[in-house]
This record gives structure tokens, sequence and C-alpha cells, in this order.
């Protein structure tokens, strides 16, 4: 199978074979979508995260509270992982 430089270069940045891409049986298209998708929404998920902090922080036995947004290229990488993992991954995304 033909690979563009991206992919390849996603391959070599996350540490995946290509043969488990290959496995997941998830289209490069619909992880392309997964991350425009992502990336566009990302100010909102850090709102939300930010509105789930405020209102935890208010909580007596609360001391501290973290969070964290997912880079991009490592979200991707979890789906293949979880896929490969037998784990059922639901990915609708409409194109």
């Amino acid at each position: 199978m033909q690979y563009t430089k991206e992919l390849r270069s996603f391959f070599e940045k996350m540490k995946i074979s290509q043969q488990d891409f290959e496995k997941s049986n998830i289209p490069w298209k619909t992880l392309k979508s997964i991350k425009k998708i992502y990336t566009d929404n990302i100010e909102n998920y850090e709102k939300i995260a930010l509105n789930y902090i405020e209102e935890l922080s208010k909580l007596d036995n609360v001391h501290t509270v973290r969070y964290r947004i997912k880079d991009v290229a490592h979200l991707l990488k979890k789906i293949i992982r979880k896929t490969l993992e037998g784990n059922r991954v639901l990915i609708q995304v409409i194109f």
C-alpha cells in the first residue's frame, strides 16, 4: 500500500507501525476528519474543562483540580491503540 508523506510522518512521530495502522482498519481519511473536528473545537473543550474546574473547586473537600486537553496526534494514536486492543471504538464522522 502506498502511503502519503503525511501518513508516513504520522507513523514515525507516533511510533506506529504500518502493520498496526492497517490492522486497525481505520481509514486515514476518517482520522484526518477526526483531527479537523477536534482542532476546530479545541477552544470549546478548553472552556468545558475550565467550567468543570470552577465547579469542582467550589467543593469543600477538593484541594486541587488539574486537567489537560489531549494533543490531537496522541488522540489519533490512542484511537488506533484502543482499536487494536479489541476495545470497541465507535467512530462516526459526517463527511
